[in-house]
């Protein structure tokens, strides 16, 4: 894996094995997917939470994650320079690094406000690139990245995604290194199709089918709750894995107004239903937390504290702190 694509993993979900809905939603979570979900989105990439790696091994148990593989994905994370760490003593403590923050915060943003607004500008980014055969991986790499930015395929060489997003097609090829790329911007009432129509360039059926499963997910996991059936680190793990599924599934939205959208597009209904359960689940989360970091009192134990007990939209309208002095 690319340090590019160690970036894109601590805003978005996916990679290069996983190629279809079906696929991105089952591939199995990993430690890396975890420390995404906290650092980037529990902790809004906050460059004044630093965490002990003692802590960060300690909130990974509740996940079965061993404390071997948590060193080694935090080792990762360092090396390629996505989270920087300060020694304290013996303690080792960890935070985003400002170039993952700065290349991360961009999706974050758009994955936590997801769902809460219908507009769409009425135009369309269609992006043209050419990759010589002998630079399949590049070529591989670079449609990842697209679809992880909200493009779809349209024809061989062709893609698509609504919106403006001109600049970030471009972004993409430059770190790829391709040489070959146009990115155009289309209005929608100017757009003449014969044939097939940009909405099909997206799996809409296997879209919908995810949607749905995470929505009974979510339901299921209230039911839960309102039983009684959830301890403070269920609840804290549950919450986390559910919320690392809907960053997963977000991407590969199209996200046009619900009209465009075919009948019975579960986007709202999905977001609700993995906002309403996040949401009750927090304070008994905090509590685990509260357990994880029992008699400590220093400031960023406070920060860690203060960001679990953020529901889901004041995540989405959080703004992260300027870099500290």
């Amino acid at each position: 894996m690319t340090i590019d694509e160690e970036l894109e993993s601590l805003a978005q979900p996916g990679g290069v094995a996983a190629r279809t809905t079906e696929g991105r939603m089952a591939r199995r979570i990993t430690a890396r997917d975890l420390m995404a979900t906290f650092f980037a989105y529990y902790w809004r990439n906050r460059l004044d939470i630093e965490v002990p790696g003692t802590f960060l091994v300690a909130l990974m148990g509740d996940f079965e994650v061993a404390a071997a593989n948590t060193r080694a994905t935090l080792r990762r994370l360092e090396r390629d320079d996505l989270l920087v760490t300060r020694r304290s003593g013996r303690n080792r403590f960890f935070r985003t690094g400002p170039l993952a923050r700065t290349r991360a915060e961009p999706g974050v943003h758009r994955i936590l406000n997801f769902g809460l607004s219908d507009h769409w500008a009425g135009c369309w980014t269609v992006v043209a690139f050419s990759i010589p055969e002998d630079q399949s991986r590049i070529r591989m790499a670079l449609r990842d990245s697209l679809r992880l930015e909200g493009f779809a395929p349209y024809y061989d060489g062709v893609w698509i995604a609504p919106g403006d997003l001109r600049e970030t097609a471009i972004l993409k090829a430059d770190v790829r290194g391709v040489a070959q790329l146009s990115a155009h911007l289309v209005e929608d009432a100017s757009f003449m199709v014969r044939g097939r129509h940009p909405i099909e360039s997206w799996d809409l059926e296997g879209i919908n089918a995810a949607y749905s499963v995470l929505r009974d997910e979510a339901v299921g996991l209230a039911q839960e709750f309102e039983g009684g059936l959830l301890s403070p680190a269920a609840a804290l793990s549950r919450r986390t894995l559910l919320l690392t599924k809907y960053r997963r599934l977000v991407p590969l939205d199209p996200g046009l107004p619900l009209a465009l959208m075919p009948a019975g597009w579960l986007r709202r209904e999905a977001r609700d239903a993995v906002a309403g359960v996040f949401d009750a689940l927090g304070p008994l989360a905090v509590f685990r937390i509260e357990q994880l970091l029992e008699g400590i009192q220093d400031g960023w134990a406070d920060r860690v504290r203060s960001a679990a007990r953020l529901s889901l939209d004041e995540l989405a309208a959080f703004v992260p702190d300027a870099d500290p002095v």
